[in-house]
């Protein structure tokens, strides 16, 4: 079973004293959430966890922002390009998973999207109007 969600036997006491074993399940907290998101709503008690979780993570969204806001324009960039660069080797994955396999392959699925983000033009083209915009930029 997952990390989040821990089997495990506990005691408890029965009638005149006796104790009987029952089978229970430890929870992390974010096994909690996993478990309220997935439970009805209609049910007070997961419409106040629900409730909760959302208050939870809009208070820390509102500390991310807060903390993210304080970076420099240089930790900000990094920060972009780790998250550019992790969605990338993700995008990598799944197209290796869908059976883009070899190098060829994996080219042109890279340039499928390039065509797709810009208009139809190859990855060369794009380099190549980029280079032009850097040096025209520079020579203004």
């Amino acid at each position: 079973m997952d990390d989040n969600f821990r089997d495990f036997t506990n005691v408890i006491k029965a009638a005149k004293g006796a104790k009987r074993l029952i089978r229970d399940v430890e929870l992390t907290c974010y096994g909690c959430y996993i478990l309220v998101l997935s439970s009805d709503s209609s049910k007070p008690i997961v419409s106040h966890a629900k409730e909760y979780f959302a208050e939870q993570t809009r208070r820390q969204e509102l500390a991310d922002a807060d903390t993210f806001a304080q970076l420099s324009e240089d930790e900000k960039r990094l920060i972009y390009r780790t998250q550019l660069s992790m969605y990338y080797r993700k995008l990598a994955q799944t197209a290796h998973n869908a059976g883009v396999v070899s190098s060829d392959e994996h080219a042109e699925f890279q340039n499928a999207g390039y065509r797709g983000l810009y208009g139809g033009l190859r990855e060369l083209i794009i380099h190549e109007l980029g280079e032009r915009h850097q040096k025209y930029c520079l020579n203004q």
